[in-house]
Protein backbone atom coordinates (compact mmCIF):
# COMPACT_ATOMS: atom_id res chain seq x y z
CA UNK A 1 0.00 0.00 0.00
CA UNK A 2 1.39 3.43 -0.92
CA UNK A 3 1.50 6.67 1.46
CA UNK A 4 -1.77 7.93 -1.07
CA UNK A 5 -3.78 5.15 -0.74
CA UNK A 6 -3.29 4.71 3.23
CA UNK A 7 -4.02 8.43 3.68
CA UNK A 8 -7.14 7.70 1.43
CA UNK A 9 -8.39 5.26 3.20
CA UNK A 10 -7.76 6.89 6.72
CA UNK A 11 -9.39 10.07 5.70
CA UNK A 12 -12.33 8.01 4.82
CA UNK A 13 -12.43 5.96 7.74
CA UNK A 14 -11.78 8.90 9.95
CA UNK A 15 -14.41 11.08 8.31
CA UNK A 16 -17.00 8.12 8.56
CA UNK A 17 -16.33 8.10 12.11
CA UNK A 18 -16.64 11.66 12.59
CA UNK A 19 -20.46 11.69 10.33
CA UNK A 20 -21.29 8.71 12.99
CA UNK A 21 -20.41 11.06 15.88
CA UNK A 22 -22.19 14.00 14.39
CA UNK A 23 -25.42 11.85 13.89
CA UNK A 24 -24.83 10.71 17.55
CA UNK A 25 -24.59 14.35 18.98
CA UNK A 26 -27.30 15.50 16.98
CA UNK A 27 -30.03 12.72 18.44
CA UNK A 28 -28.51 13.41 21.70
CA UNK A 29 -29.20 17.47 21.10
CA UNK A 30 -32.73 16.71 20.52
CA UNK A 31 -32.95 14.36 23.71
CA UNK A 32 -31.15 17.32 25.77
CA UNK A 33 -34.14 20.04 24.06
CA UNK A 34 -36.97 17.48 24.68
CA UNK A 35 -35.50 17.57 28.01
CA UNK A 36 -35.33 21.02 28.54
CA UNK A 37 -38.60 21.70 26.93
CA UNK A 38 -40.49 19.35 30.00
CA UNK A 39 -43.75 17.72 29.56
CA UNK A 40 -46.14 20.13 31.08
CA UNK A 41 -48.56 18.66 33.47
CA UNK A 42 -51.76 19.75 33.66
CA UNK A 43 -54.27 19.33 36.85
CA UNK A 44 -58.05 19.92 36.30
CA UNK A 45 -60.70 20.08 39.59
CA UNK A 46 -64.38 21.03 38.91
CA UNK A 47 -66.90 21.68 41.65
CA UNK A 48 -65.10 24.34 43.54
CA UNK A 49 -66.90 26.81 45.21
CA UNK A 50 -65.46 29.86 46.76
CA UNK A 51 -66.91 33.37 48.14
CA UNK A 52 -65.71 36.90 47.62
CA UNK A 53 -65.90 38.67 51.24
CA UNK A 54 -65.23 42.03 50.36
CA UNK A 55 -65.99 43.20 54.06
CA UNK A 56 -63.18 41.01 55.07
CA UNK A 57 -61.46 41.82 52.20
CA UNK A 58 -60.59 37.84 51.48
CA UNK A 59 -61.14 35.44 49.01
CA UNK A 60 -61.55 31.92 50.20
CA UNK A 61 -63.45 28.48 49.55
CA UNK A 62 -66.82 28.15 49.87
CA UNK A 63 -66.33 26.01 53.11
CA UNK A 64 -64.82 27.71 55.22
CA UNK A 65 -62.62 31.10 55.80
CA UNK A 66 -59.88 28.88 57.81
CA UNK A 67 -57.02 27.61 56.18
CA UNK A 68 -54.73 24.78 56.90
CA UNK A 69 -51.44 24.28 54.73
CA UNK A 70 -51.68 20.34 56.07
CA UNK A 71 -55.08 19.26 54.76
CA UNK A 72 -58.31 19.74 57.15
CA UNK A 73 -60.93 18.23 55.55
CA UNK A 74 -63.33 20.96 57.96
CA UNK A 75 -61.90 23.96 56.28
CA UNK A 76 -61.83 22.65 52.69
CA UNK A 77 -64.48 22.68 49.87
CA UNK A 78 -66.03 19.61 48.56
CA UNK A 79 -64.67 19.37 45.04
CA UNK A 80 -66.22 16.74 42.21
CA UNK A 81 -63.59 15.39 40.45
CA UNK A 82 -59.71 15.61 39.79
CA UNK A 83 -57.39 14.62 36.64
CA UNK A 84 -53.74 15.38 36.49
CA UNK A 85 -53.08 14.99 32.52
CA UNK A 86 -49.17 14.69 30.77
CA UNK A 87 -49.50 17.34 28.35
CA UNK A 88 -46.67 15.47 25.88
CA UNK A 89 -48.21 11.90 25.51
CA UNK A 90 -52.13 13.14 26.56
CA UNK A 91 -51.79 10.20 28.67
CA UNK A 92 -54.39 10.67 32.19
CA UNK A 93 -51.89 9.62 34.91
CA UNK A 94 -54.25 10.58 37.85
CA UNK A 95 -58.00 10.19 37.83
CA UNK A 96 -60.66 10.84 41.03
CA UNK A 97 -64.20 11.26 41.48
CA UNK A 98 -66.32 11.05 44.41
CA UNK A 99 -68.02 9.44 45.85
CA UNK A 100 -65.33 6.95 45.79
CA UNK A 101 -63.01 9.49 46.14
CA UNK A 102 -62.59 12.49 48.93
CA UNK A 103 -61.40 15.49 47.15
CA UNK A 104 -60.88 18.63 48.92
CA UNK A 105 -59.48 22.41 47.44
CA UNK A 106 -58.48 24.97 50.48
CA UNK A 107 -58.08 28.56 49.32
CA UNK A 108 -57.38 31.77 51.01
CA UNK A 109 -56.43 35.25 49.28
CA UNK A 110 -55.47 37.79 51.12
CA UNK A 111 -56.16 40.67 48.75
CA UNK A 112 -56.93 43.82 50.68
CA UNK A 113 -59.69 44.52 48.03
CA UNK A 114 -63.14 45.82 49.04
CA UNK A 115 -65.03 45.99 45.97
CA UNK A 116 -64.84 44.82 42.94
CA UNK A 117 -66.31 46.32 40.21
CA UNK A 118 -67.64 44.29 37.24
CA UNK A 119 -66.13 43.47 33.58
CA UNK A 120 -62.42 44.65 34.87
CA UNK A 121 -59.50 42.57 35.16
CA UNK A 122 -58.10 43.76 38.49
CA UNK A 123 -54.72 42.15 39.49
CA UNK A 124 -54.23 42.26 43.28
CA UNK A 125 -51.53 43.52 45.63
CA UNK A 126 -50.62 40.17 47.51
CA UNK A 127 -48.25 42.18 49.75
CA UNK A 128 -49.12 39.65 53.04
CA UNK A 129 -51.01 37.15 53.85
CA UNK A 130 -51.50 33.38 53.70
CA UNK A 131 -52.57 33.81 49.66
CA UNK A 132 -52.04 30.02 49.37
CA UNK A 133 -54.52 26.77 47.54
CA UNK A 134 -54.08 24.06 48.58
CA UNK A 135 -55.59 20.48 46.60
CA UNK A 136 -55.47 17.02 48.54
CA UNK A 137 -57.13 13.73 47.88
CA UNK A 138 -57.57 11.17 50.76
CA UNK A 139 -54.71 8.99 48.83
CA UNK A 140 -52.17 11.16 49.95
CA UNK A 141 -52.24 13.07 46.54
CA UNK A 142 -51.24 16.66 47.76
CA UNK A 143 -50.38 19.67 45.60
CA UNK A 144 -50.11 23.53 47.70
CA UNK A 145 -49.13 26.69 45.61
CA UNK A 146 -48.48 29.98 46.95
CA UNK A 147 -49.64 33.12 44.70
CA UNK A 148 -46.95 35.34 43.52
CA UNK A 149 -49.35 37.17 40.85
CA UNK A 150 -53.22 37.24 41.11
CA UNK A 151 -55.78 38.70 38.99
CA UNK A 152 -59.78 38.57 39.72
CA UNK A 153 -62.70 39.75 37.07
CA UNK A 154 -66.42 38.68 37.07
CA UNK A 155 -68.06 39.87 33.85
CA UNK A 156 -71.58 40.79 34.07
CA UNK A 157 -74.44 39.12 31.93
CA UNK A 158 -77.71 40.08 30.64
CA UNK A 159 -80.31 40.12 33.14
CA UNK A 160 -81.27 37.49 34.68
CA UNK A 161 -78.48 35.81 33.84
CA UNK A 162 -75.33 34.37 36.43
CA UNK A 163 -72.23 36.08 36.33
CA UNK A 164 -68.68 34.68 35.36
CA UNK A 165 -66.03 34.67 37.92
CA UNK A 166 -62.31 34.55 36.62
CA UNK A 167 -59.32 34.34 38.90
CA UNK A 168 -56.11 33.63 37.18
CA UNK A 169 -51.61 34.14 38.40
CA UNK A 170 -48.91 32.49 38.69
CA UNK A 171 -48.12 30.51 42.12
CA UNK A 172 -45.05 28.77 43.95
CA UNK A 173 -45.05 25.32 44.35
CA UNK A 174 -44.86 24.27 48.21
CA UNK A 175 -45.25 20.89 48.45
CA UNK A 176 -46.48 18.10 46.14
CA UNK A 177 -47.52 14.54 46.06
CA UNK A 178 -48.46 13.18 42.96
CA UNK A 179 -48.74 10.28 41.00
CA UNK A 180 -46.15 8.35 39.64
CA UNK A 181 -43.68 10.28 41.16
CA UNK A 182 -44.50 13.20 38.72
CA UNK A 183 -43.57 16.60 39.92
CA UNK A 184 -43.27 20.51 38.68
CA UNK A 185 -41.06 22.72 37.94
CA UNK A 186 -41.28 25.25 40.74
CA UNK A 187 -43.49 27.95 39.37
CA UNK A 188 -47.48 27.07 37.76
CA UNK A 189 -50.23 28.80 36.26
CA UNK A 190 -53.39 28.82 38.20
CA UNK A 191 -57.01 29.82 36.45
CA UNK A 192 -60.40 29.62 37.98
CA UNK A 193 -63.70 29.99 36.00
CA UNK A 194 -66.95 29.69 37.53
CA UNK A 195 -70.50 30.21 35.10
CA UNK A 196 -72.49 30.75 38.05
CA UNK A 197 -71.61 33.67 40.44
CA UNK A 198 -73.80 36.28 41.77
CA UNK A 199 -72.17 39.41 43.72
CA UNK A 200 -74.37 41.68 45.88
CA UNK A 201 -72.95 45.30 45.66
CA UNK A 202 -69.43 45.18 44.09
CA UNK A 203 -68.67 43.52 47.54
CA UNK A 204 -69.82 40.13 48.19
CA UNK A 205 -69.97 37.32 45.73
CA UNK A 206 -70.81 33.76 45.64
CA UNK A 207 -69.22 31.47 42.82
CA UNK A 208 -70.17 27.99 42.61
CA UNK A 209 -68.86 24.78 40.56
CA UNK A 210 -66.16 26.48 39.43
CA UNK A 211 -63.42 24.39 37.30
CA UNK A 212 -59.63 25.13 38.90
CA UNK A 213 -56.57 24.20 36.19
CA UNK A 214 -52.89 24.25 36.98
CA UNK A 215 -50.11 24.44 34.31
CA UNK A 216 -46.76 23.81 34.37
CA UNK A 217 -43.43 21.84 33.43
CA UNK A 218 -42.78 18.70 35.14
CA UNK A 219 -39.74 17.74 36.48
CA UNK A 220 -37.39 15.28 33.42
CA UNK A 221 -37.96 11.67 34.70
CA UNK A 222 -34.53 10.54 36.47
CA UNK A 223 -34.40 8.06 33.03
CA UNK A 224 -34.43 10.45 30.48
CA UNK A 225 -31.83 12.36 32.29
CA UNK A 226 -29.89 8.86 32.51
CA UNK A 227 -30.37 8.34 28.97
CA UNK A 228 -29.33 11.35 27.68
CA UNK A 229 -26.14 10.82 30.32
CA UNK A 230 -25.36 7.98 28.55
CA UNK A 231 -25.63 9.15 25.34
CA UNK A 232 -22.84 11.93 26.28
CA UNK A 233 -20.47 9.31 27.59
CA UNK A 234 -20.94 7.14 24.51
CA UNK A 235 -19.85 10.34 22.40
CA UNK A 236 -17.00 11.24 24.80
CA UNK A 237 -15.70 7.72 24.58
CA UNK A 238 -15.95 7.69 20.99
CA UNK A 239 -14.14 11.00 20.63
CA UNK A 240 -10.96 9.72 22.89
CA UNK A 241 -10.97 6.67 20.62
CA UNK A 242 -10.85 8.41 17.39
CA UNK A 243 -8.17 10.50 18.98
CA UNK A 244 -6.04 8.04 19.59
CA UNK A 245 -7.11 6.04 16.74
CA UNK A 246 -5.73 8.73 14.79
CA UNK A 247 -2.91 9.50 16.64
CA UNK A 248 -1.66 5.36 16.19
CA UNK A 249 -2.86 6.06 12.34
CA UNK A 250 0.16 8.62 11.80
CA UNK A 251 2.56 7.00 13.87
CA UNK A 252 2.10 4.03 11.32
CA UNK A 253 2.02 6.43 8.49
CA UNK A 254 5.76 7.96 9.73
CA UNK A 255 7.09 4.64 10.50
CA UNK A 256 5.98 1.80 7.91
CA UNK A 257 4.44 3.21 4.57
CA UNK A 258 6.99 3.32 1.55
CA UNK A 259 6.14 6.29 -0.96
Amino acid sequence: MNFANFKFLHCATTWSQKIASTFLVGFLLLGLQSASQAAMLTVNLTGFDIRFKGGQTDIVDDDSDMYSPSGNPAYADDLDAATITNNNTMMVIGDWMKPANDIRGDLRIEDSLPTLAPDTLTPLTLAGGTNEFLWFVDDGTKLRLRFDTFSVQRTTLPAGLPEIFVMTGSATVLEQSLPQGMAYQDVVGFAYVATDSVFLNNSDGLALTGVVTITGEMIPEPTVLSLVGFGLLVVGTSRVHLSQSTARDDQTVGSGVTL
